[in-house]
């Protein structure tokens, strides 16, 4: 486990994702659990991002697929984990990894709450982007129209 320790009051813990050979952080305080791979139900009419739904300590969440979100076209799926978020949105990140907890400085001045990254952080010389969690749901969608409860 790789980690950086820093007096700052700013210090936070990051969970570190490795996806295919890239390697991104989320905030440790938005992850809810990460269990090991459970195939999701797939929906009907999803974006490609999405793999389907899983049943997280008895909630739904939406499995997002970052290798598609990343690179933009789909690739063999062959994830080991979700790690399912907190939040109103009740999303999950499909995962090779995410066993990585290291501790770093972290500011969420200037943050653009629709942004996919909340910023690009340097650990061990390589770069790593945080995801921000309330910009996932929107780059997940893409300008798809989300449907409404009829009243």
């Amino acid at each position: 486990m790789t980690t950086e320790r820093n007096n700052s009051s700013d210090a936070t813990a990051i969970r570190l994702l490795r996806v295919d050979t890239k390697t991104l952080g989320v905030r440790e305080d938005v992850v809810l659990t990460v269990i090991n791979w459970t195939t999701p139900t797939p929906l009907p009419f999803s974006p490609n991002t999405v793999h389907g739904i899983v049943s997280v300590q008895g909630r739904m969440f939406t499995v997002v697929d970052l290798r598609v979100l990343l690179d933009g076209e789909s690739a063999p799926r062959s994830s080991k984990q979700i790690v399912a978020l907190r939040g109103d949105e009740q999303l999950a990140l499909a995962v090779d990894d995410s066993n990585t907890l290291i501790t770093a400085d972290y500011s969420d001045e200037h943050n653009d709450p629709t942004a996919l990254f909340e910023q690009e952080m340097s650990i061990d010389g390589k770069t790593i982007h945080l995801l921000n969690p309330a910009g996932l749901f929107n780059a997940v969608m893409k300008g798809r129209e989300r449907r409404k409860r009829r009243l």
